[in-house]
Protein backbone atom coordinates (compact mmCIF):
# COMPACT_ATOMS: atom_id res chain seq x y z
CA UNK A 1 0.00 0.00 0.00
CA UNK A 2 1.32 3.45 -0.92
CA UNK A 3 2.15 5.68 2.02
CA UNK A 4 -0.35 8.38 1.02
CA UNK A 5 -3.11 5.78 0.85
CA UNK A 6 -2.23 4.44 4.30
CA UNK A 7 -2.25 7.96 5.76
CA UNK A 8 -5.61 8.76 4.14
CA UNK A 9 -7.14 5.61 5.64
CA UNK A 10 -5.84 6.52 9.09
CA UNK A 11 -6.54 10.28 8.83
CA UNK A 12 -9.37 10.75 6.30
CA UNK A 13 -9.17 14.58 6.23
CA UNK A 14 -5.46 14.57 5.43
CA UNK A 15 -5.86 14.59 1.61
CA UNK A 16 -2.48 12.89 1.56
CA UNK A 17 -0.59 12.51 -1.70
CA UNK A 18 2.88 11.32 -2.57
CA UNK A 19 5.09 13.85 -4.30
CA UNK A 20 8.46 13.83 -5.97
CA UNK A 21 11.44 14.98 -3.91
CA UNK A 22 15.21 14.49 -3.87
CA UNK A 23 15.16 10.72 -3.55
CA UNK A 24 13.64 10.76 -0.05
CA UNK A 25 10.08 9.42 0.34
CA UNK A 26 7.79 12.43 0.63
CA UNK A 27 4.13 13.07 1.27
CA UNK A 28 2.00 16.22 1.29
CA UNK A 29 -0.97 16.56 3.65
CA UNK A 30 -3.62 19.14 4.49
CA UNK A 31 -2.30 21.65 7.06
CA UNK A 32 -5.14 21.11 9.52
CA UNK A 33 -4.35 17.40 9.72
CA UNK A 34 -0.61 17.71 10.29
CA UNK A 35 -0.55 16.73 13.98
CA UNK A 36 -2.82 13.71 13.45
CA UNK A 37 -0.68 12.58 10.49
CA UNK A 38 2.57 12.99 12.42
CA UNK A 39 1.15 11.07 15.36
CA UNK A 40 0.02 8.24 13.08
CA UNK A 41 3.44 8.05 11.44
CA UNK A 42 5.12 8.04 14.85
CA UNK A 43 2.90 5.52 16.62
CA UNK A 44 1.97 3.04 13.88
CA UNK A 45 4.41 0.08 14.06
CA UNK A 46 4.45 -0.26 10.29
CA UNK A 47 6.02 3.21 10.00
CA UNK A 48 7.60 4.00 13.40
CA UNK A 49 8.89 7.46 12.46
CA UNK A 50 9.69 8.16 16.09
CA UNK A 51 12.38 10.81 15.59
CA UNK A 52 11.68 14.38 14.51
CA UNK A 53 14.93 15.55 12.91
CA UNK A 54 13.94 19.04 11.80
CA UNK A 55 11.16 21.40 10.77
CA UNK A 56 11.87 23.90 8.03
CA UNK A 57 10.00 25.97 5.46
CA UNK A 58 10.24 27.19 1.87
CA UNK A 59 8.95 30.44 0.42
CA UNK A 60 8.95 29.50 -3.25
CA UNK A 61 8.27 32.78 -5.03
CA UNK A 62 7.69 36.25 -3.61
CA UNK A 63 4.03 37.14 -3.97
CA UNK A 64 2.95 33.63 -5.02
CA UNK A 65 1.00 33.28 -1.81
CA UNK A 66 2.20 30.13 -0.15
CA UNK A 67 4.74 28.55 2.16
CA UNK A 68 5.68 24.90 2.37
CA UNK A 69 6.43 23.65 5.87
CA UNK A 70 8.48 20.45 5.83
CA UNK A 71 8.85 17.99 8.69
CA UNK A 72 11.90 15.71 8.48
CA UNK A 73 11.20 12.37 10.18
CA UNK A 74 13.32 9.30 10.73
CA UNK A 75 12.59 5.74 11.82
CA UNK A 76 15.63 4.38 13.69
CA UNK A 77 14.25 0.83 13.71
CA UNK A 78 13.54 0.81 9.98
CA UNK A 79 16.49 3.01 9.03
CA UNK A 80 14.13 5.10 6.91
CA UNK A 81 13.61 8.83 6.39
CA UNK A 82 10.47 10.69 5.37
CA UNK A 83 9.54 14.26 4.44
CA UNK A 84 6.04 15.44 5.34
CA UNK A 85 4.93 18.69 3.72
CA UNK A 86 2.03 20.99 4.55
CA UNK A 87 1.25 24.07 2.45
CA UNK A 88 -0.03 27.23 4.16
CA UNK A 89 -1.14 30.58 2.66
CA UNK A 90 1.22 33.51 3.05
CA UNK A 91 -1.54 35.93 4.12
CA UNK A 92 -2.22 33.93 7.31
CA UNK A 93 0.45 31.23 7.69
CA UNK A 94 -0.29 29.01 10.68
CA UNK A 95 -0.22 25.36 11.68
CA UNK A 96 -0.94 23.38 14.83
CA UNK A 97 2.18 22.88 16.92
CA UNK A 98 3.90 19.50 16.99
CA UNK A 99 5.27 20.11 20.50
CA UNK A 100 2.71 17.73 22.09
CA UNK A 101 4.34 14.94 20.03
CA UNK A 102 8.02 15.90 20.25
CA UNK A 103 9.74 18.37 22.56
CA UNK A 104 12.28 18.72 19.75
CA UNK A 105 9.63 20.66 17.84
CA UNK A 106 9.92 23.55 20.30
CA UNK A 107 13.05 25.26 19.00
CA UNK A 108 12.48 24.12 15.41
CA UNK A 109 9.07 25.81 15.31
CA UNK A 110 10.50 28.93 16.93
CA UNK A 111 13.10 29.12 14.16
CA UNK A 112 10.47 28.76 11.43
CA UNK A 113 8.41 31.50 13.11
CA UNK A 114 11.45 33.74 13.46
CA UNK A 115 12.66 33.33 9.88
CA UNK A 116 9.37 32.92 7.96
CA UNK A 117 6.62 34.29 10.21
CA UNK A 118 4.65 31.02 10.29
CA UNK A 119 2.74 30.67 13.55
CA UNK A 120 2.38 27.37 15.37
CA UNK A 121 -0.82 27.35 17.37
CA UNK A 122 -0.48 25.76 20.79
CA UNK A 123 3.28 26.31 21.00
CA UNK A 124 4.19 26.92 24.66
CA UNK A 125 6.66 29.76 24.06
CA UNK A 126 6.60 31.01 20.47
CA UNK A 127 9.15 33.82 20.29
CA UNK A 128 12.28 34.65 18.33
CA UNK A 129 15.25 32.34 18.66
CA UNK A 130 17.83 33.65 16.13
CA UNK A 131 16.97 37.33 15.77
CA UNK A 132 16.67 39.76 18.66
CA UNK A 133 13.22 40.65 19.94
CA UNK A 134 12.91 44.19 18.44
CA UNK A 135 13.74 42.81 14.96
CA UNK A 136 10.99 43.70 12.48
CA UNK A 137 9.84 41.20 9.86
CA UNK A 138 11.02 37.72 8.98
CA UNK A 139 14.25 37.64 6.96
CA UNK A 140 13.76 34.41 4.97
CA UNK A 141 10.51 35.57 3.41
CA UNK A 142 11.27 36.37 -0.21
CA UNK A 143 9.22 39.54 0.14
CA UNK A 144 11.69 40.77 2.78
CA UNK A 145 13.76 43.58 1.23
CA UNK A 146 17.47 42.73 1.24
CA UNK A 147 18.35 46.35 2.06
CA UNK A 148 15.72 46.84 4.76
CA UNK A 149 17.04 48.74 7.74
CA UNK A 150 16.26 47.59 11.25
CA UNK A 151 15.66 49.85 14.28
CA UNK A 152 18.77 50.67 16.25
CA UNK A 153 18.99 48.93 19.59
CA UNK A 154 21.12 49.77 22.57
CA UNK A 155 24.49 48.15 22.96
CA UNK A 156 24.36 45.69 25.84
CA UNK A 157 26.50 43.16 27.62
CA UNK A 158 24.82 39.79 26.86
CA UNK A 159 26.09 38.33 30.14
CA UNK A 160 25.26 41.15 32.53
CA UNK A 161 22.11 42.22 30.68
CA UNK A 162 20.78 39.37 28.50
CA UNK A 163 17.91 39.88 26.09
CA UNK A 164 15.60 37.49 27.92
CA UNK A 165 15.41 39.90 30.87
CA UNK A 166 14.13 42.70 28.64
CA UNK A 167 11.72 40.30 26.93
CA UNK A 168 10.37 39.05 30.26
CA UNK A 169 9.93 42.58 31.63
CA UNK A 170 8.08 43.67 28.51
CA UNK A 171 5.87 40.68 27.76
CA UNK A 172 5.68 38.70 31.02
CA UNK A 173 6.11 41.20 33.89
CA UNK A 174 4.41 38.91 36.43
CA UNK A 175 7.21 36.39 35.94
CA UNK A 176 9.64 38.89 37.44
CA UNK A 177 7.99 38.52 40.84
CA UNK A 178 7.98 34.75 40.52
CA UNK A 179 11.68 34.74 39.67
CA UNK A 180 12.48 37.01 42.61
CA UNK A 181 10.74 34.57 44.92
CA UNK A 182 12.58 31.62 43.42
CA UNK A 183 15.94 33.35 43.82
CA UNK A 184 15.21 34.01 47.50
CA UNK A 185 14.31 30.37 47.98
CA UNK A 186 17.49 29.28 46.17
CA UNK A 187 19.61 31.42 48.50
CA UNK A 188 17.90 29.99 51.58
CA UNK A 189 18.18 26.48 50.18
CA UNK A 190 21.91 26.88 49.63
CA UNK A 191 22.47 27.88 53.24
CA UNK A 192 20.30 25.02 54.53
CA UNK A 193 21.91 22.36 52.34
CA UNK A 194 18.72 21.38 50.55
CA UNK A 195 18.52 19.98 47.01
CA UNK A 196 18.41 22.82 44.46
CA UNK A 197 17.53 20.88 41.31
CA UNK A 198 13.72 21.32 41.56
CA UNK A 199 14.11 25.01 42.37
CA UNK A 200 16.49 25.61 39.48
CA UNK A 201 14.04 23.93 37.12
CA UNK A 202 11.16 25.98 38.50
CA UNK A 203 13.12 29.23 38.16
CA UNK A 204 14.02 28.40 34.56
CA UNK A 205 10.36 27.77 33.76
CA UNK A 206 9.34 31.08 35.34
CA UNK A 207 11.74 32.95 33.08
CA UNK A 208 11.62 31.01 29.83
CA UNK A 209 8.23 29.33 30.09
CA UNK A 210 7.51 25.67 30.58
CA UNK A 211 8.24 23.33 27.65
CA UNK A 212 6.39 20.36 29.10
Amino acid sequence: MALAEAITRAVPNSSARDYSSTGTPSVEVAPGSIVAVLQYLRDDPAHAYTALIDITAVDHVAGEGRFDVIYVLRSPTRRAALLVKARVPSDDPRLPSATPLWKAADWAEREVWDMFGIRFEGHPNLRRILMYEPFEGHPLQKSYAYDRRQPLVEERDPIANPWWIAFTLRYHPMRVWAVAGQISTLMLGTSNGMSLAPLVSSTRNCVFGSTS
